[in-house]
């Protein structure tokens, strides 16, 4: 894992400078994929309702800089472009994690028993088992 130090000053009596590192755990690229996914999900979500007649029905396209909400051709237009980025990111997203031969997040053998594990521990108080970057709950609802 890569790290970055920070330089933060302590604000309590002493007025001391203290060194904190932090854990950068997913690159920039992966943000901006995890990102763009995700608002490409919800414009699809809006404007896939706005194709409805939900828009005039409910005055939405009365509220301002909304007035576009009523028109179906302009929601069709951004329903088009939120396939195009959702899609676009996705095949990015595959592409380089599969040239990169990066399968951190792929699911492993023995993910369910210690996924179930780590649940056991977790409502039962037990020591949670050794996991690597990412747990086995996350593996298996990256595919989910």
């Amino acid at each position: 894992m890569k790290t970055e130090s920070t330089m933060q000053i302590n604000t309590s009596n002493t007025h001391k400078k203290t060194m904190r590192s932090t854990i950068l755990r997913q690159s920039l690229q992966n943000r901006i994929v995890h990102w763009g996914v995700a608002f490409s999900t919800f414009i699809l979500i809006a404007s896939g309702i706005f194709q409805m007649p939900v828009s005039k029905r409910y005055m939405i396209n009365e509220l301002p800089l909304m007035a576009w909400s009523g028109d179906y051709h302009i929601s069709l237009m951004l329903h088009y472009v939120g396939a195009f980025g959702l899609i676009f990111f996705v095949a990015f997203h595959l592409y380089f994690h599969i040239a990169k031969a990066e399968f951190d997040i792929f699911p492993k053998k023995g993910d369910g028993i210690k996924s179930l594990k780590i649940i056991k521990a977790m409502l039962f108080g037990g020591v949670e088992p050794k996991s690597e970057k990412y747990l086995p709950e996350q593996r298996l609802a990256y595919f989910l």
